[in-house]
């Protein structure tokens, strides 16, 4: 199992002044040539002084269906892999719009993160040799509220 960060996206964007609260959306694109089965992709660093943060949504647009057996479940590692997104709804081998609000999960009507974390796509079944997802995280910055 592999941890990948070279595609790790700051919250918010590089340059924008915190603590200010407002509301906003970061992307990160992974595909088969980034990832391998059972690695663990950390695509969301939430960090001070952008905390707390309220995580909104996150949808996956899986542009190019991935190959064979791949999954892909969202959370938190050391926590629950699948708390944000769990594999059924993902679906990684078929393209489409999937969003954790229509999961049953227990952080899919959204989460308030205080302390640092990240979130994570959890790759699991045989290494993809397709496969292309845009992860879009729609986030709250609070500003100490």
């Amino acid at each position: 199992m592999a941890t990948v960060t070279s595609q790790l996206a700051r919250i918010p964007e590089e340059g924008y002044p915190a603590p200010v609260p407002h509301r906003g959306v970061a992307r990160v694109q992974f595909n088969a040539n980034q990832i391998a089965g059972y690695d663990i992709l950390q695509a969301f660093s939430l960090v001070a002084p952008y905390l707390p943060i309220m995580i909104e949504d996150i949808v996956l647009d899986i542009t190019e269906a991935f190959s064979g057996s791949t999954t892909i479940t969202i959370g938190t590692v050391g926590a629950d892999v699948d708390f944000f997104m769990d594999a059924t709804l993902s679906a990684a081998t078929a393209t489409g719009t999937k969003a954790m609000r229509d999961d049953a999960q227990p952080g899919s009507p959204g989460h308030k993160f205080t302390a640092a974390d990240t979130i994570d796509l959890h790759i699991g079944g045989a290494t993809p040799s397709v496969g292309t997802v845009d992860v879009y995280l729609y986030y709250a910055l609070l500003g100490g509220i």
